[in-house]
């Protein structure tokens, strides 16, 4: 399975899906650097808690791209935003929705920018890119 730069590709077998909060099967991509540790984890092999990362994760017509403490700092942003509009321009992938969030652990979750359509989405993206 081809991954976005950067990432490997793992397909993830009933197991705890982020976005449903239950059991799904579902396709996973992590950043190179912690894969080992994230399919442990997800994997049960292993108990402690991985803080910096980056996943791209899709299950049942959802998406959700993580970014673990921030994730790194100068790397995957260009690929998964190349990803995110990849998704936004396939035709007859009609996007409902999309949101973009920060928080967690301790931090409360806050809702940074949302939109409908994937319209909105690329205007968002291209405003930053200029920003």
């Amino acid at each position: 399975m081809l991954a976005p730069q950067g990432f490997t590709y793992y397909r993830a077998t009933q197991a705890d899906c982020a976005i449903h909060s239950r059991v799904c099967d579902y396709d996973l991509y992590v950043d190179n650097q912690q894969y080992d540790a994230i399919i442990a984890l997800l994997e049960g092999r292993q108990q402690r808690n991985i803080y910096v990362y980056h996943t791209l994760h899709a299950c049942q017509g959802e998406f959700q791209l993580v970014r673990g403490y921030g994730g790194y700092p100068g790397e995957h942003g260009g690929e998964e935003t190349r990803c995110i509009r990849a998704l936004a321009t396939t035709p007859g992938l009609a996007m409902r929705s999309w949101n973009i969030f920060y928080g967690g652990v301790t931090y409360p979750y806050e809702q940074w920018a949302e939109g409908k359509t994937a319209s909105e989405l690329l205007q968002y993206l291209d405003r930053q890119a200029s920003g």
